[in-house]
């Protein structure tokens, strides 16, 4: 399973970070959504490699996908 994490902060969410470890991907789902400074939003979701083509992602490429969300 691959997990992405959605964010924004008004409009369609948009992709920021795949990983296929769901305890890393809900980590940073709690700090996007949890942060003040950001106000924004943030999901969760749970996708096959094959959907990632949907979002331009590539399935062996894991981290930040919008580093500009980046919260480390």
């Amino acid at each position: 399973m691959h997990y992405l994490v959605f964010a924004g902060t008004s409009g369609p969410l948009r992709p920021i970070f795949h990983t296929t470890d769901w305890s890393e991907a809900a980590a940073i789902q709690g700090q996007v959504h949890y942060d003040p400074a950001l106000d924004t939003t943030a999901w969760l979701c749970e996708f096959e490699s094959e959907d990632l083509d949907f979002f331009h992602i590539d399935p062996a490429q894991q981290g930040w996908v919008d580093p500009t969300f980046n919260t480390q």
